[in-house]
């Protein structure tokens, strides 16, 4: 009898410590449910709706733990987004704005482009005429400059070597001066 008394007692002790263990699993999701899973969900929820473009969303935890500080920090992330994008929309009514005077601007600027070809049409012709004189005055230079080369080593010295490199260095600087004035024309 004594056994059967111990062995009664064992699996009441038994069943009182699964049914403590049981009570206590229960307690603990619905703890985990309530302070944990749900929190989660309500954030979760928001931020889904935040990527959708709901920028009013804000989530209200009214902890001071780590849950409740993460929603603290959406909130004011979301706000920031709604400022930027209220910023961004007030800008965008100006831009177009902006858009329709540059666009007068440029047509101003077309008009003065028209004019400004004109101008380099013209100059253009004068540097084709600019090109075409120094050509020829560069030879006058170079050939005079050989020849009195030439006659500085080949003709004796006397009145007409003297006359001849100075109508040779005239004519050298001559050409330098033609040459200056079209660089001048080039110039304007």
């Amino acid at each position: 009898a004594l056994d059967a008394s111990a062995a009664t007692a064992r699996r009441r002790t038994l069943a009182m410590a699964a049914a403590v263990v049981l009570l206590s699993m229960v307690l603990m999701a619905v703890i985990v449910y309530r302070a944990v899973y749900l929190p989660t969900l309500t954030l979760r929820r928001g931020t889904e709706r935040l990527a959708q473009g709901d920028l009013s969303v804000e989530i209200s935890l009214n902890r001071t733990d780590e849950l409740g500080q993460l929603a603290a920090s959406f909130n004011r992330m979301a706000r920031s987004l709604r400022e930027a994008d209220a910023e961004l929309r007030d800008w965008s009514r100006t831009l177009e704005d902006r858009v329709q005077q540059k666009t007068g601007e440029l047509e101003r600027l077309s008009a003065q482009l028209v004019q400004v070809e004109k101008t380099a049409s013209l100059g253009r012709m004068a540097a084709t005429v600019a090109h075409e004189l120094n050509n020829p005055l560069s030879g006058i230079l170079i050939h005079a400059k050989l020849t009195a080369r030439r006659v500085a080593n080949l003709v004796p010295d006397g009145p007409d070597r003297q006359r001849m490199l100075q109508t040779l260095g005239l004519i050298g600087s001559e050409a330098m001066r033609c040459g200056n004035i079209v660089r001048d024309l080039l110039t304007y």
